[in-house]
Order: structure tokens, then sequence, then C-alpha cells
């Protein structure tokens, strides 16, 4: 069978965090075996729970960084052979309480090497997930009290009269200086709205 590759549309589409959470939510690689699909994403549920699909492994998640999104895509099309033979090996069994996905021998093998190529033990549950990626792989996150230092009105300018257009602008210009030399893409959670903010102060 052949298999789906669900791409990212932006080199940030991975990053997921929640308002009043404490850490953003968790990134994934999924392989769903009924219909031959490999994406990635982040983790809907604030808990970080699974769907059942998930549990009973027809749905297979592979723990991954915050890969910005074309380094994600590149990933994706570098194991769809290994995905393709996973969702070519498997089959439905009952163990008494539900159906679970089990893979064949061939599966199997699959697997383990697309968790090797993750930086994941056979089993998934050790190993470094950061394995393989280099910096300017990854998105690299600020907080807005970390990049701020409450002179940015002044600074850009702000005032009453500021438009939305121009605070995305001026978000856009501090992301871009907080861009390290080994970093190509930042996202700074709060940082329209604290600029907002500013904008009222004045």
């Amino acid at each position: 069978m052949g298999i789906k590759i669900v791409e990212c549309a932006s080199d940030t589409e991975l990053y997921g965090h929640y308002p009043g959470q404490h850490t953003r939510q968790e990134c994934y690689i999924q392989v769903s075996l009924r219909d031959g699909t490999v994406w990635a994403d982040y983790n809907a549920e604030t808990s970080n729970a699974v769907p059942i699909e998930v549990h009973q492994g027809f749905d297979r998640r592979y723990g991954i960084p915050l890969l910005t999104g074309q380094t994600a895509n590149a990933l994706l099309a570098e194991i769809a052979p290994l995905a393709e033979r996973m969702c070519s090996d498997w089959e439905s069994v009952w163990d008494g309480n539900n159906s679970m996905a089990v893979l064949g021998p061939q599966g199997t093998v699959a697997e383990a090497e697309l968790c090797s190529r993750l930086g994941w033990d056979a089993d998934g549950l050790g190993g470094d997930p950061n394995q393989g990626f280099d910096e300017s792989d990854l998105v690299q996150v600020w907080y807005v009290e970390s990049c701020t230092d409450g002179t940015e009105a002044d600074h850009y300018g702000i005032t009453p009269a500021t438009t939305d257009d121009e605070l995305a602008r001026i978000a856009e210009s501090i992301r871009t200086n907080l861009k390290a030399s080994d970093h190509d893409v930042v996202v700074c959670p709060g940082l329209f709205e604290y600029l907002a903010a500013e904008r009222r102060g004045n």
C-alpha cells in the first residue's frame, strides 16, 4: 500500500501552548495503520492524554522535539518507507477485552528502525529524541519576561494610536532580533498581548 504524508503548513505548526498551562504541548509523529497516513502534530489534549486508537496501537505515536515545519516535513519524507512497511504488515487481534493492532515481523522491524531514527529505544520508552537534529532544526521559544524590559513603548514609539498591524510588525521585529545564529524560527507567546498592554498604558 502507498503511504500518505500530511505535511506541516508552517514552520511553527508544531508549537502549541494553551493558556494556564505551565509547559507547551508535546510533539509527535503519528503513523495511522488503518489509513496509511503519517504526519507530525502536537498533542491537542491539555493533559497530554492520548486517544483510545493510540492505546490500542492502531495509531502509533513517537515523540519528537519541537521541530520547524520544514524539518518535520523532511523527516516525514525520510521515514515514509518505514511507515509504509508498518502499514503493510499488521493485524487486529482481540485480547479478551479490546481489539489491538499487532505488527507482523516486517512491521516490527520497521518500527524499531523508525524508533532508532527518532532517537528512541525500540520499545519507545527511553532514549534521546533530540538525537539526529541540529539546533537549526528546532523552534526556539522565548517568553515575554525574558525578552522585554518595559521600554518597548519608548523604543518603538508605541502610542494609543498605534494600530494592530503596526504592533504585529513590531512583534515580528522583536522576534527577528531574538534569533540566534543557529536558530531560524522563533516563537514568543504573549508578545503581541504585551505590546497591546503597552499601547493601552500610553
